[in-house]
């Protein structure tokens, strides 16, 4: 029987140091076949010459300059028939970008990007992000500054790194909506369609709403929807809410009737049921539980509204 051999994956700290930043660029000169791996961290990867194969669950496709892609934390991916290609390796703690990321959100080309295109078509190029060489030249200024700050130390350069993190977020984000391939724009449709449904999902919010958001049939938006997310947009909405209800619960000390008010709920029972179908314990359980998980990690939970 053939052995089986084992999928590398690469820990926080093959990358990260014990006491520094959750952030780090790391460039591949002359990048060789890369055998199949994962690592714990997210990763944005920008093709700064040659070209080669990228495979990521078994997909394949064919990558070259100017090429940007994310690979989210967990997934498999590795490299082929790489031909003088240097890429670039941002990688980071996603939640250092919890700060701003309600602002991220708003912005439908980092729905694109971020989270619709690494997650189902990644390796169709026609949805690719392809920079020209101004605009990779543009992303290169701003990784350079992060690695001198991440180099030099001086005081304040987390804020100074994490601040341009953001920055290439913003710019990669941005340029996305830029692209006119039928592909691209139905990524982009349905991300003007989740920054909106981010910004209102506490409010009744109908398929055809949402829908002539996309600029899409309700049909279509449907399918596309379910097809992409693997859910509902009704199941997408009630998972935001339930979201909300958590931190809202662990933040405040809104009586139920009233957080369920909060996060868009009219009936509080309806709501604690649907809190418990998602969380597997009722609403009052869940806080008492956080609360007393605080008090033996040393937290205060905020009592204001």
């Amino acid at each position: 029987m053939a052995l089986r051999r084992k999928i590398a994956t690469y820990p926080r700290q093959f990358v990260f140091t014990k006491d520094g930043p959750q952030i780090a660029v790391v460039p591949s000169v002359n990048l060789k076949n890369y055998e199949k791996h994962k690592h714990d961290f997210d990763e944005l990867v920008v093709v700064c010459s040659g070209e080669g194969t990228h495979i990521r669950d078994n997909e394949y496709s064919r990558i070259s300059q100017g090429d940007v892609f994310f690979i989210p934390e967990g997934h498999l991916h590795k490299y082929e028939s790489v031909d003088g290609m240097d890429i670039l390796n941002i990688v980071y703690d996603h939640s250092l970008l919890e700060f701003v990321f309600n602002d991220l959100k708003n912005i439908p080309g980092y729905h694109a990007i971020f989270l619709l295109e690494p997650e189902h078509f990644s390796h169709q190029a026609s949805a690719r992000l392809h920079l020209n060489a101004t605009e990779l030249d543009e992303v290169l200024q701003i990784t350079n500054k992060m690695q001198k700050e991440l180099q030099e130390k001086s005081p304040g350069y987390l804020t100074a790194v994490t601040s341009y993190l953001l920055e290439l977020h913003l710019y990669i984000s941005r340029k996305y909506t830029e692209i006119s391939t039928p592909s691209a724009r139905h990524f982009y449709r349905l991300g003007i369609a989740m920054s909106y449904l981010e910004e209102h999902f506490c409010e009744q919010i109908s398929i055809a709403e949402l829908a002539a958001k996309a600029h899409l049939s309700e049909r279509q938006f449907y399918r596309i929807f379910r097809k992409v997310l693997e859910v509902t947009p009704l199941q997408y909405q009630l998972d935001m809410r339930i979201k909300l209800a958590k931190k809202l619960l662990e933040s405040t000390s809104l009586n139920i009737t009233e957080l369920a008010a909060r996060c868009g709920f009219e009936d509080s029972c309806y709501f604690s049921k649907v809190f418990r179908q998602h969380t597997g314990i009722p609403p009052r359980g869940y806080r008492s539980f956080k609360n007393q998980l605080g008090k033996k990690t040393g937290t205060s939970w905020h009592k204001g509204v």
